[in-house]
């Protein structure tokens, strides 16, 4: 089975943990870039604006054939209760050409939404995710891990 992993990190959490699925299973990895910079606090406040407003920042072009994978996974943080604002526009860009899908969703607190989180993901892409994780990180620690 082939697997993708796409992802943003801004902080490299979603980095650390992309780079750990492709080892335990010979991943891919495609790193989601944006043009616009969400690096420092500066951009925390940016990148939780735009979450906020809805904005879908433009990012790096990139290249791949999603035939090719028999699963993708898609990873990052969330923002304002809702998927990082770079792999938003990912998923628009992507609609109707991952057919088997798999979430990873990286929260700094338990309460977070992750289930409508994954269902609005799915209604960007049309489709329906296979498995779905909610990791609680703080202080760079996984808390908590929960499966839907």
């Amino acid at each position: 089975m082939r697997n993708l992993v796409v992802f943003y990190s801004r902080k490299g959490v979603a980095l650390r943990i992309a780079k750990d699925y492709h080892m335990y299973k010979n991943a891919d990895l495609l790193e989601i870039k944006v043009k616009k910079n969400y690096l420092g606090p500066f951009g925390y406040f940016k990148s939780r604006k735009d979450s906020i407003s809805g904005i879908l920042p433009e990012i790096e072009p990139y290249e791949i054939d999603f035939k090719l994978y028999d699963n993708v996974v898609i990873l990052g943080s969330v923002w304002s209760k809702k998927i990082c604002s770079p792999l938003l526009t990912f998923l628009h860009q992507s609609q109707s050409k991952i057919k088997n899908v798999e979430y990873i969703a990286i929260g700094k607190r338990k309460g977070v939404d992750f289930n409508s989180i994954f269902n609005e993901m799915d209604y960007i892409l049309n489709v329906h995710h296979k498995r779905a994780t909610a990791l609680v990180v703080r202080f760079n620690r996984i808390e908590s891990v929960q499966r839907f």
